[in-house]
């Protein structure tokens, strides 16, 4: 399995990503400060010809006219000729962004989070966080196991210790500073209490044993755009 390790940059090539701002009168331009390159995420490997729109909108208060602006131009976003389609959003959704898709792979994501909308706006960021590491493991095994099953949760995975090891060494070719190493050990947080997709993050012990502290994580409140209901 070794020899088949793929370990490499994803990054989505600059006519597959367009970073957008959308005014309080619901004018589209483009946005010119605070982009969103889409570098090392989920989102460029596992869906390699997709066409993102990150696109930010006012995040003060808008009167009923405004709002209603905006929101028509997230429910008919088209842009250089491609329509979009509002997809999901990240932690970053307090601040004004959303992400949007072409149409032909919005059903692939929309099926990915089951078709829940609140879903989507609070676990979309896993899919466009950027990663330290990436690897690619074409012939890994995944065994899945009812929940608290040998010593899982609904946060908590195990990989092996030479894959773990192959990380490290990714990681130690391409440093990102002394106090970033990655330690053996991921923290554990628990990221939902209630049935649905939540995120998850894979622990590495070896063979050592012991708990792993959860931390309860609210969700912030967020209204749902009306191009996800």
């Amino acid at each position: 399995m070794t020899k088949n390790t793929k370990t490499k940059n994803y990054r989505l090539p600059a006519d597959q990503l367009q970073n957008l701002e959308i005014d309080r009168n619901g004018r589209v331009t483009p946005r010119l400060h605070d982009l969103d390159p889409l570098q090392n995420t989920l989102l460029s490997v596992l869906y390699p010809g997709i066409k993102v729109a990150s696109v930010n909108v006012p995040a003060e208060p808008l009167d009923d006219y405004e709002e209603s602006q905006v929101e028509n131009a997230l429910a008919r976003l088209v842009w250089n000729g491609i329509h979009y389609k509002l997809v999901g959003a990240s932690g970053s959704a307090k601040k004004g962004k959303f992400y949007f898709v072409d149409q032909q792979h919005s059903r692939a994501i929309a099926e990915r989070f089951q078709h829940w909308p609140q879903a989507a706006i609070v676990y979309f960021g896993i899919l466009v966080s950027p990663c330290k590491v990436m690897m690619e493991e074409p012939e890994a095994q995944v065994l899945v196991v009812p929940d608290r099953k040998l010593g899982t949760n609904d946060c908590r995975g195990w990989i092996r210790r030479s894959v773990f090891q192959r990380l490290k060494e990714k990681h130690d070719r391409n440093p990102l500073g002394p106090d970033r190493t990655p330690s053996p050990r991921a923290a554990c947080k628990r990221k939902r209490r209630t049935p649905g997709p939540a995120s998850t993050i894979s622990s590495f012990r070896g063979r050592e044993t012991g708990n792993c502290p959860e931390t309860s994580c609210g969700r912030a409140l967020l209204s749902v755009p009306h191009g996800l209901r």
